[in-house]
């Protein structure tokens, strides 16, 4: 496989262990890469933060200190060609969001998302993931959750890159 086809989702909700996940692909790779998703996210009881969103940032603050980049990056290939590396900010759209675009379809024998809802169908991150309130916008309307991931990519977005570019997300 080529180096950038390496890669590894849901390590863990558990902040040291990522660490130690993390520390060991450093070991392996010139480069690391790496962008959390829902279960490093997930709450459990030796966290300190209140929410998830906390806990994000708190994991990127970690991946800073350890020198595992979710920032954009140039990486130079074994050809001598650069490349950028550009991690992008995901989280689902939940079935309340849009209900053409989520991960979530309902099967043809139980009950739709509209009878119930996520958390009572069972899904982890409903349980597990704590959220803060969102903020209404100028429109009056509340931000989903993948929209406010999404708008943390704005700036890598509109960059200008002059080297060809590789995009991740978890999802």
């Amino acid at each position: 496989k080529q180096w950038y086809q390496r890669r590894v989702r849901d390590v863990s909700d558990n902040i040291p262990r990522l660490i130690e996940s993390l520390k060991i692909l450093q070991r392996k790779y010139k480069e690391v890469f790496f962008i959390p998703g829902n279960h490093e996210l997930w709450l459990n009881k030796n966290d300190h933060a209140p929410n998830s969103l906390v806990k994000l940032f708190e994991i990127i603050q970690c991946c800073n200190e350890l020198g595992v980049r979710t920032d954009p990056g140039k990486v130079r290939c074994v050809d001598g060609s650069d490349v950028w590396v550009v991690p992008l900010f995901s989280w689902y759209a939940g079935p309340e969001d849009d209900p053409r675009n989520t991960l979530y379809t309902p099967g043809a024998q139980g009950p739709s998302w509209t009878e119930q809802s996520l958390k009572e169908m069972g899904w982890s991150d409903a349980w597990f993931c704590k959220w803060p309130s969102l903020k209404r916008r100028s429109s009056g309307s509340t931000a989903s959750l993948a929209s406010v991931f999404a708008d943390m990519n704005a700036d890598r977005l509109n960059k200008t890159y002059d080297a060809p570019v590789i995009t991740f997300s978890h999802f």
